[in-house]
């Protein structure tokens, strides 16, 4: 078996055969949205960006996007990285083991008009399943552009983890 701490978790790999064989490596899945940019509306409606299906196991998942402002006025805006349970099933948007980031975007065409979000999920699944990485917002009338959206999945043996108190 390997360790490899990843955002404060330990993450332990199995291990195959031994030696350099690519057997000991874990598997990693991605998903990427290189096109047609989604527009998150002013509406404080969940908007669906990318989604990645995976196979029954255990996954450290990673999710990006980068939000630009439509809009002479400021946009807030709440992005959200969702797993399904782990019997497949889709789970609410807010769900326990979720991540969710804010931002606040100033007005098009001045500093701040841009944001990314760069989210954490750990997510085991006993059926097939996704993680799924939307945003929502308010505050103009024309929303934000989604752009550079991409989920990545890396296959692990085990995740633990603990709360951190300073």
């Amino acid at each position: 078996m390997r360790t490899f701490v990843l955002a404060l978790l330990a993450v332990t790999v199995a291990s195959g055969c031994g030696g350099d064989s690519t057997a000991d490596l874990p598997n990693a899945f991605v998903v990427v949205r290189s096109q047609d940019n989604p527009i998150i509306p002013s509406t404080d409606t969940f908007t669906e960006i990318v989604r990645l299906t995976l196979e029954p196991g255990r996954y450290e998942v990673a999710g990006k996007v980068e939000l630009h402002n439509r809009d002479g006025l400021p946009f807030n805006t709440q992005c959200e990285l969702v797993p399904s349970n782990p019997d497949g099933t889709a789970a609410e948007i807010g769900a326990l083991g979720s991540d969710a980031a804010f931002r606040h975007l100033a007005p098009s065409g001045g500093p701040g008009e841009l944001g990314g979000f760069v989210l954490f999920v750990s997510q085991e699944l006993s059926a097939s399943g996704s993680v799924v990485l939307g945003c929502s917002g308010s505050g103009n009338e024309h929303g934000a552009f989604a752009s550079y959206a991409s989920i990545r999945a890396i296959e692990v043996g085990a995740v633990t983890g603990e709360n951190f108190t300073p």
